[in-house]
């Protein structure tokens, strides 16, 4: 088991220790899509689990596909509650020397079985969306 591994078992267990032992301490989470939501350090990682503990004490999360070449892994998760169904895509970068993983590049979205078909998607690309 590497670091993400380690991670997604900690979370399904609500277990904050074994979640902030997966993460390095200069932790930085990039978010291409929405760049504000990016952030530095490990104490937010923490704060974010919490916050995802708190609210949704049922959450599940589950790995549907990982990759790993070199200290690169990419996974394929969902995470599943009462309140709360999230597809991600997250490519890791996992520190050699303490095998935690030293950031990540994450893609998510909530998942909406009721959004509009391909094309009225294709002819909203670049509008405003609000």
């Amino acid at each position: 088991m590497d670091a993400s591994d380690r991670f997604i078992d900690a979370l399904n267990r609500k277990d904050i220790a074994a979640v902030e032992a997966c993460v390095h301490p200069e932790f930085e989470m990039i978010v291409p899509q929405r760049p504000a939501r990016g952030f530095r350090g490990r104490e937010q990682e923490l704060k974010n689990m919490r916050y995802m503990f708190e609210t949704y004490p049922d959450l599940s999360i589950t790995l549907l596909r990982k990759a790993r070449v070199g200290n690169e892994v990419w996974t394929e998760t969902t995470a599943r509650g009462v309140d709360i169904n999230m597809a991600a895509v997250v490519i890791w970068t996992i520190d050699d020397e303490t095998d935690t993983l030293l950031g990540g590049r994450f893609y998510s979205e909530p998942v909406q079985g009721d959004a509009p078909g391909i094309d009225r998607f294709m002819q909203s690309i670049g509008r405003t969306q609000n």
